[in-house]
């Protein structure tokens, strides 16, 4: 199994995941989309890290963030501030997937800039009043996706890198920075 470059959970009924999943050194892609059990990856967090050549993680539409979000550097305990301390060793991950995890302002914080070759963000379906502004420090992000961000006001200047920026469905944006940097930018 060291060879599994695709791991999709999508749809299951999974609780947690197995802890032999930091052995898979060549997985590429891991989709947890819609596993709404998945709630306790405290003791496999460690593992997640372990897979350095992973590009893509959906854990869209999931309980996942409140318990991937939950554990803090110190001591990897669970605790109800909300950090994302897991995915800073995924320096691979191109990927990430984040919509409709119930995030709201100040849930991701600013050093996820440093997934250095992220090229895309679905930040979509959260709760943001703006965005987080770690995202305008993504050098390679290529397309962000804030679909249905209903409270999202503020748009700041983004990186010159992104080519794709959906923002369809934010209803309360009163302010975008400067969209004409952008190749496409569908409102």
């Amino acid at each position: 199994m060291e060879c599994l470059l695709e791991l999709w959970f999508d749809g299951t009924n999974i609780k947690e995941l197995p802890s032999s999943i930091g052995n898979l050194s060549s997985l590429v892609l891991l989709n947890l989309k819609d596993c709404r059990n998945l709630v306790d990856l405290h003791w496999s967090i460690e593992n997640l890290e372990q897979i350095e050549f992973l590009e893509e993680l959906d854990s869209s539409e999931t309980s996942i963030l409140s318990s991937l979000l939950n554990v803090i550097q110190t001591g990897r305990t669970i605790s109800m501030a909300l950090t994302l301390p897991s995915l800073l060793g995924l320096s691979s991950l191109t990927r990430l997937n984040l919509r409709d995890c119930n995030l709201c302002e100040g849930d991701i914080p600013g050093d996820i800039s440093r997934l250095s070759s992220l090229k895309q963000l679905d930040l979509g379906g959260n709760n943001f009043i703006s965005i987080p502004s770690c995202v305008t420090r993504f050098s390679k992000l290529e397309f962000l996706r804030l679909l249905d961000c209903r409270a999202l006001k503020s748009l700041p200047e983004l990186p010159t890198s992104i080519r794709g920026l959906r923002i369809n469905g934010c209803t309360s944006l009163e302010i975008v920075a400067n969209p004409a940097n952008h190749q496409k930018f569908a409102i």
